[in-house]
Order: C-alpha cells, then structure tokens, then sequence
C-alpha cells in the first residue's frame, strides 16, 4: 500500500498568499449509468469515496478557520491532519481490495486530494480568496460552503450509483439552493471578491463527475477510465485494444503506438496518403523527392525553400541559407521587397513598413525615423536646420526647434519660463518670469525703481527706493514708522511720534521738544510751551490756575497771591516777600520786622542791637532768637515763655537728636499766637524715647503679628505721645526732623503754618488737622508710617464761602511728599480741605508699609469738600477713593501704577475731573468694585466731561481734557472707566489713546466726542 503522510507537512505549507486546496470527491456519476462489475471494486468506490467526503469537509473547516483570522501554523496543522485522514482511508480501501487481486484505482494525488489540480486552483482560490485581505467573514462562510456542498454532491451521486443524470440533478437541487443561499448571506457579513455563483457550483459539480470517471472502470463498456489506455466496447483481440483494455502493437490499425514506433497510423498500409506503409509520416523535407516535390533536399539548402520549391526573393518562403533575411512575396510590415528585414535608415523605402521615406537618416525632406522632416514631430534633426526638437516646447527646447534660452524672445513655459520679451517689459522681467515687485529682479519698465525680494536697507517692500515719508514702513532702512510725513503716532523722521524725541510734531500737539521731558526748562512733559497760565505749574512759578488773569488766588506772573474780604467780596493781591496787602487790598505794606528799601521790604536784622546780650542771636524773617540748649528741659522751658521777646525758637547745636520723654504732651500742648520755632539748617530731629513701635503691647493692639522678642512694629493706637499740638494762630514750625512719637504735629487754631519737615515712621498721625481754619502744611515729607501720615478733622461751617480765601480751608497740604504711607491722607469728618501739588507713593508691594492711597469720607449728617489739583498717586493699591457725603473738585493730577484704579466715587459721594492723566491701574481686584482707571459705585455721582454736578453749593461743569489709558480690568482687558450703577457717567472731551473708547469702558458712559490726540 503507498503511503503518503510521510511528506504531509512540506506540501502543505501555506503563506497569506497560499492557494485554496478543497479536495475533489470521488464518484461514479460519470459513468451515466454502469454499473459496478464486483464487490471489491465497490468497496473501492466506497472506500476512496468517503476518504473525499472526510478530505472535502476537513479542509473547508481549515480554510474557514484561517479566513476567520486564525494563525498560519494553526491552518498548516489542520491541513496536515485532514491529509493524513483522507491518506488513511484510502490505505484502507486499497487493502480491502488487495485479498481479490483487483487494484483499486485513485491515489491521494489523483484523486485531488493533496498537491495542485487544475480545478481546484481555479475554481476555489479565484472564487473565494482571490483579493481578499484576510480576517474576512464573507471568505470564511463561502469557503464553508463551498466544501459543504461538495460532499453533499458527492453523497447524491453515492447514493444514486448508477443512475440516470436527471436523477443526480433532483438529489443535488436542494443542497445546491442551500449552497445558494450561503454564498448569499455570507455576501451580507463583508465586501469580498468572488466568483459568479452558478458557475462555481457548475465547477464543483464537473470536477466531482470526472473523480467518478477515474474510479469507474469497466474494461469492454466503450468508456476509457482509469487504468484504461483503451476500450473499443468489445472483447476482440487483434483490433487495435484488446480484451484487457489495451492497444495492439501493429501498423495500421488506426492508433498510433509509441511502444510501436508508430509517427502516424491511418488504419491501412498504403503509400502517398501522408503515413506510409511503416506508419511514418509522408512529408516535405524528408530529403525524398516525392510526388509534387521539385527538390527536397531534407530541409532548406542554398537552392531549394523548406517547400520543396526552389529558392526566388518574392516566393514567400524566407531562406537565410540562401541569404534572405525575410520573404513575404513583395514589401510587408516586417520585409523589404529586396528580402531584406524592413529596418527604418536602411535607404529602402518601405511604405507597408510604416515608412513615409527613408534617405538611411536625417536628410533635409527626411528623418532618421522615416518621417518627414518637420518640426515639432519629435525627431531631432540638423539637416532640416533644427536645433532640436521635443515634439513641442520641453526644459531644453522651444516650439520653433531652438534651443529653449531665456531672453530669445520665445515663450517656454517647459523650460520655466513665465514669459519671454527678449529684455525687460512692463509685464515680463529679463529673467523670463513675470514682472512682479518682490521677486528680486529690478525691472524698470514694469515700473520699479530697485526690487531686492522685499524690504532691504535702500529699496522698500514697494520696488521703490528707501525714503523716509514715502509712507511705506521699512524696519530695514532704519524706519520705525512712515506715515507719508509727520502724523499722530510718527514724526516726519520716521520715528514714533513721542514727546522728549527731539523732534516737534504739531500734529500730535507738541509745541515745542527739546529731547527730554523735564519740566522747568521752558518746554514740559508733555512738549507744551511752559508758560504762566498754562496750568502746570514750574519751578519758578508759585502757582499756576490755567489763566493770566490776577486777582483770582494767582497772579499773571504764577504768583500766590494773598486774599482776604473788602466789603464782603474777596480781594486778591500779590505781594513781595516781607509784604503784605493793606486794608483795602490796593497796594502792599511791609510786614513787621520788614523795612521799605527802595521798592521792596527787607528784613530788619534785629540781632544787630544784641538782644540777647553776650549769647548768639539767630536772625529770622520778621523776628529773632536767642539759640536755646538742645535738651528736651530747654526746649519746654522756651515753649512755656512763648519763645522770649521774639516769640521764636532756634537751638545752638547742630546734627542733633533732641530725646523727648513718653510721658504726656505737656508743654508741647501750645496756644502761643504768632510763635515761630526753627531748626534752620542745623539738622534738628525730635525723637520720642522709647519708641512708639517696637515697644512691648498685646498683641491685640498691634496691627502685625508680634515680633520675636514681644515688640510690636506696628502699633494699632489712635491717641498717644504727640510732638506739637497748634492751638494758637500764626505759630510756625519749620526745618525740623520728628520720628517715632505717636502723633507728629496737630493744629487746632487758626492761620498756622508746618513748613519744611520731615516726619518718619510716626505711629499714628505724622500731622493733621483737629480744630480751626487756614492751617497749611507744605514742604512736608512724610514716609514709612504704617497708619496714616496725615489725618483732618474740620468743622464745615467755620470756613469761608469763597474758595480764594486761606479761611476757606481748614487744612491746606502744599508741595509735600508722602512716601510708603499706608494712607497718605484720612479725612473722615466735615470740613473743606485743599491738596495741591503734592505727590503720594508706594514702593512697598507687601508689609506695612504698602501704600493704600488717600481716603476721604464723612461721618452721619457730615459735609466735606475736597479739592485735589496738580497733586500725584504712584503705586498705592486703591488709588484715590471718595466716599460718603463727600464732595471733590479733581483737576490737573496723575494717579498712575496703582493696582485696583486710579479713582474711585461711591457711596453719596461727588467727583468733578478735568486736565488729570490716568494710566496704567487696575489689573487686579477687589471686594470694592470700579475698577481700572476711573470707577463709580452705589449711588455716586462722577463728571469726567460733558456733565454738571453741585458741589460746594456751585453747579461745576467738567470740560474734559482727562487722559484715559493704558488701565485694566482684572481680567487683563482695557478698563479705563467702570461704572457699576445704572446711572451714564458723562466722559465727554477725553483722550482715550484709542479711536474707540467704548471697547474699553464698562456700563453706561458717554465718550462721544472724544479728543484725538493728547491734550
């Protein structure tokens, strides 16, 4: 018995690419009808039959499974099982047959079931796997199928052996419709590439009725199977086959037999019919001259054609022992009418060949390809003057058969060109690409003046020459902007248009700019001629009302002028030093201690007579002192005589500490009118002992958390030790230093003056107002307090009604500085108040010493009035902030830097603004709302421009002119004015840096008109 498991797994080996293999089944179907001849050729057929049926549905499963998504080596493994299976049944069926002698046809290989077989590759790997990516479900169902039917098949025609075809196509009907219906469904699941299904079915069917045949065998029925070579249908020998199915070895009996040496056999032994008597094969070429041969030289010679004929050029027959290279009887595609190949360039014209001449290459009429010589056909050609020729314009070649050259006046878009004017034109660029400004090539006909691909140091992104004012910005020629001239933002030398440039701009506004922006030197910060009346006021002027007008509080000239009342109406008049109006207010008269010299009063030098005999006498303005001992003791004593015969306090010592004892106020409680103490230039400073900070307190009462050592660096205290306390009217305290008491000095009468002091780190109050009207305080600087630096009380109705009088005011700060001041200025009570020219900072971002910013705000039924002018804020959190019954006049001031806002108005309270610069506040937030630079909360009233508010019993209209820029939100957007009520703050005649001031204000706000370039 042959085996065949042995080599299972070499054929079997299968990649993605591997071919279906589903094994044929073997059946006696194409017998039609035969019947089987023994039991043991039956027991063949049913052996070697269900060997196919076990190969057919072993391999559709493997197949299956792979299609599915399973591995190669899985799929190899099943395919070597299925193999050995059918290889075992088919020993089996071979053994049983074995015991009669009969051999059982049909092997594993002929049966198809192992190696290739012609129906199996074309029918199953075409139907089913052919472009087909795999994992699919569709290839997997019809693979099933497929294999299903094929035993269903197979089992139709086992079962009917012997019977008629009609009788096999009834058993087949209803699997085949169940094979249908798959193929169908299993199109539904996925795409997949397949075969027409009645054709695959039909496939299946043939190739199951030819494994039948190869096992039918039934020598003597006419039908050659198997192991057959022949059946004639009888049991004659001599006949050609014999009895057992095999050919008689004989000439003339109609078959030809190789073991015979037969070439031919026409079943008779005649001559001349084209098989002789010995069955070879009668011919030309045999080298016999036969009948109808002219020669026959055994094949072809010099003189005879393999045709027996003898060798002519134009016979048709091609003899190259003869030297014919070809012979088609006259001129063809492939031969020359001379017998010579047709080849174009040989100089034989040949037109069934193709050619349209042919000069054996390029001639003036013809070319090397045996066309006519005409340009543009692709064949280069010299001789018909040709250059070259690309069948049309290419990369190296024009249309016209010239070399492809920019500049020949040819257009060639093969050869890169865009265009091509032989030069420059006002559409092309010598280069041949369209003349276009930025492509680096200066084409002055199409208009340019330079083009250097874009901006460069002489040439402008406009192919026109780099020239500041020619409107066009050019960072590389030194530009900063160009506005065409000078413009808003930029200056006629193409720089920003910025006052302190060096360059005036009158379109911005400037009138005059001398390079910096310093005020005091004729031209101010924001390049303005400075000048009496302008309303900044400069360092030789004393005050400056925006006017020339005298008589008003301000002379012509920007001096203070002194006022008073005549006949109940206010009268001003400036007067020189020394000088004081008289009565009437019509001319000025010396004060005492002055002298008239000429035109002008000069003090009088009372140290002249000695008045303070052998000790030093100090001359003041008006009056004198005899120096007293720096000692606290000296310095009561002098206070309680009312500072001596002058009525004045000078100290003999200079660079010194004066200690004064934490025990009470004392004598320092003074009411002497007109008492003047001075430290002149001697370096005096005043300082309590101990400290008010740094001092043991509970913890309670300090405002930070205690230090280390149980001091307190902050003390929260209302009331303690005081330097001065002001009661009378006309004393003076100036040129000195006053630190670390609890209060600095309080005024509480009248016309009192604090001049030129400084006041550090004073743990409540460095200076303020408690009582009276008139007290001014100027020249103060004021620094690192961590409560207030200055706090006023007044009584509203003990000033005057006219703004021009000192008396209008119960406290007046003046030309003084406030440095890192928690709140520079408290005012929390009635009273009218004047700030003027006075600068508060911050510096401080955290601790105790960072600045909050002024407050002004009243108590029930309080009244108070604020004016605030030419005055500035710089880094304080809140900025300025109006609250309560308070009324303010805000004109001339800077708030800048400040965190939360510039300004703020809420509660009842009233704010008119004009001529202020507000930039760059805001950007944080609050539990107090308005922010950024100006904002208006509860039920505030603000007039920024356009408006009318009463204040002070006076309907006071804004005209405007504030700066509004550069201010934020806290979310980082601009904010320059937030009204938080319904109500439409007025904000008309402003500038905003902006074209568009809405985009930067928050509620309702009028801006509308607004100012276009800074005022």
């Amino acid at each position: 018995m042959t085996r065949h498991g042995a080599d299972k797994g070499r054929r079997y080996q299968l990649t993605w690419a591997a071919t279906l293999v589903v094994a044929g089944v073997a059946t006696l179907a194409g017998a039609t009808g035969a019947m089987a001849q023994s039991s043991e050729e039956l027991r063949c057929y049913s052996g070697k039959m269900g060997a196919s049926l076990y190969h057919a549905k072993s391999l559709g499963r493997c197949h299956g499974g792979l299609a599915k998504g399973g591995s190669v080596s899985t799929f190899n493994s099943c395919m070597a099982s299925a193999a050995a299976g059918a290889d075992f049944r088919i020993g089996l069926a071979d053994e049983s047959a074995a015991d009669s002698a009969f051999t059982c046809p049909g092997d594993l290989q002929s049966l198809a079931l192992d190696g290739p077989a012609a129906w199996q590759d074309g029918l199953v790997t075409s139907a089913i796997f052919a472009s087909n990516t795999l994992p699919n479900p569709c290839v997997q169902k019809r693979s099933l199928a497929l294999s299903k039917y094929a035993g269903k098949y197979a089992t139709c025609v086992r079962r009917g052996f012997g019977s008629t075809p009609q009788e096999l196509d009834a058993c087949a009907a209803k699997p085949r419709a169940a094979f249908s219906s798959s193929w169908t469904k299993a199109g539904l699941l996925a795409a997949c590439t397949t075969g027409d299904f009645a054709t695959v079915a039909a496939g299946v069917e043939d190739a199951i009725d030819a494994q039948g045949a190869l096992l039918h065998v039934n020598c003597g029925d006419g039908v050659a199977a198997g192991f057959e070579s022949c059946d004639d249908g009888n049991q004659v020998s001599g006949d050609g086959c014999e009895p057992d199915c095999t050919f008689t070895l004989r000439c003339g009996n109609g078959v030809v037999q190789i073991d015979n040496n037969e070439e031919c056999d026409d079943g008779n032994l005649a001559n001349g019919d084209g098989c002789d008597q010995n069955c070879i094969i009668e011919e030309c070429g045999n080298a016999v001259l036969q009948s109808g041969e002219i020669c026959d030289h055994g094949g072809e010679s010099a003189t005879c054609d393999v045709d027996c004929t003898p060798v002519a050029c134009g016979d048709g027959t091609p003899n190259t022992t003869a030297g014919e290279q070809c012979d088609t009887a006259g001129a063809s595609a492939t031969c020359d009418a001379d017998c010579t190949s047709a080849v174009c360039g040989d100089g034989t014209f040949n037109a069934a060949a193709g050619e349209q001449c042919d000069t054996a290459g390029n001639s003036a009429t013809c070319d090397s390809d045996c066309t006519p010589a005409v340009c543009g056909d692709g064949t280069f050609n010299s001789a018909h003057g040709e250059q070259c020729d690309t069948a049309g314009a290419s990369a190296t070649c024009d249309a016209d058969c010239t070399n492809a050259v920019c500049g020949d006046g040819t257009f060639n878009a093969a050869a890169g060109e865009q265009c091509d004017t032989a030069g420059n034109s006002a559409a092309c660029d010598s280069d041949c690409t369209t003349a276009v400004c930025g492509d680096a090539t200066p084409n002055a006909a199409a208009g340019e003046q330079c083009d250097t691909a874009g901006a460069s140091a002489s040439c402008d992104a406009d192919c026109t020459l780099a020239v500041c004012g020619d409107a066009t910005l050019n960072g590389l020629a030194g530009e900063q902007c160009d506005d065409g001239g000078e413009s808003a933002t930029c200056d006629s030398d193409c720089t920003p248009a910025v006052c302190g440039d060096g360059t005036v701009n009158a379109t911005l506004g400037e009138q005059c700019d001398d390079g910096n922006t310093t005020p005091n030197d004729g031209c101010n910060d924001i390049c303005h001629l400075e000048s009496c009346g302008d309303g900044r006021r400069q360092v030789l002027e004393e005050c400056d009302d925006g006017n020339a007008v005298s008589a008003d509080g301000c002379s012509a000239s920007c001096q203070r002028e002194t006022c008073g009342l005549v006949g109940g109406v206010a009268a001003c008049m400036y007067c020189p030093a020394g000088s004081s109006p008289n009565a009437g207010y019509t001319a000025c008269t010396c004060n005492a201690g002055y002298t008239l010299v000429g035109s002008t009063c000069q003090d009088i030098d009372e140290c002249a007579s000695n008045p303070c005999g052998a000790n030093p006498c100090d001359n003041l303005p008006g009056t004198y002192a005899c120096p007293i001992a720096c000692t606290e003791a000296a310095f009561h004593t002098a206070l309680q005589s009312c500072g001596g015969a002058g009525r004045a306090i000078t100290f003999d010592c200079s660079n010194t500490t004066i200690l004064i004892a934490d025990t009470g106020n004392g004598p320092r409680q003074n009411s002497c009118n007109g008492l003047v103490v001075d430290g002149l230039d001697r370096n005096i400073t005043f300082e309590m002992d101990p400290k008010c900070w740094g001092r043991t307190i509970p913890a309670g009462d300090c405002r930070v958390p205690l230090d280390p050592d149980g001091t307190c660096s902050c003390p929260n205290v209302n009331s303690g030790t005081l330097f001065m306390a002001l009661n009378g009217n006309n004393m003076t305290v100036r040129n000195l230093t006053v630190r670390y008491f609890f209060d600095g000095i309080k005024t509480g009468g009248n016309d009192n003056t604090v001049e030129n002091m400084t006041f550090e780190r004073v743990c409540d109050d460095s200076m303020g107002n408690n009582s009276g009207v008139g007290n001014l305080y100027t020249g103060i600087w004021a620094k690192t307090a961590c409560g207030k630096c200055m706090q006023n009380y007044g009584v509203f109705s003990a000033t005057a009604s006219d703004p021009k009088l000192r008396d209008h005011y119960n406290a007046i700060v003046r030309d003084s500085l406030f440095t890192d001041c928690q709140q520079p200025i408290r005012m929390t009570n009635a009273g009218r108040y004047l700030i003027e020219y006075t600068r508060m900072e911050g510096f401080y971002a955290s601790g105790i010493f960072r600045c909050l910013g002024p407050r002004f705000s009243t108590g029930p039924g309080d009244t108070q009035v604020v004016h605030m002018t030419g005055s500035e804020l710089d880094g304080c959190d809140n900025g300025v902030r109006f609250d309560g019954d308070v009324q303010g006049l805000v004109w001339g001031n800077t708030f800048v830097n400040n965190e939360f806002r510039g300004l703020l108005a809420q509660a009842n309270s009233r704010v008119s603004m004009w001529d202020n610069v507000v930039r760059y506040n805001g950007g944080l937030s609050t539990s107090d709302l308005g922010l950024g630079g100006v904002g208006m909360d509860n039920t505030a009233q603000l007039d920024l421009g356009g408006g009318s508010i009463t204040i002070d019993g006076q309907v006071v209209s804004s005209p405007g002119r504030n700066v509004l820029c550069d201010n934020l939100a806290p979310q980082g957007n601009p904010r320059e004015v937030d009204n938080v009520t319904v109500n439409t703050i007025m904000a008309e005649n402003n500038y905003w840096c902006t074209m568009d001031p809405q985009s930067h204000v928050r509620g309702p706000v009028d801006t509308d008109p607004f100012l276009t370039q800074q005022p």
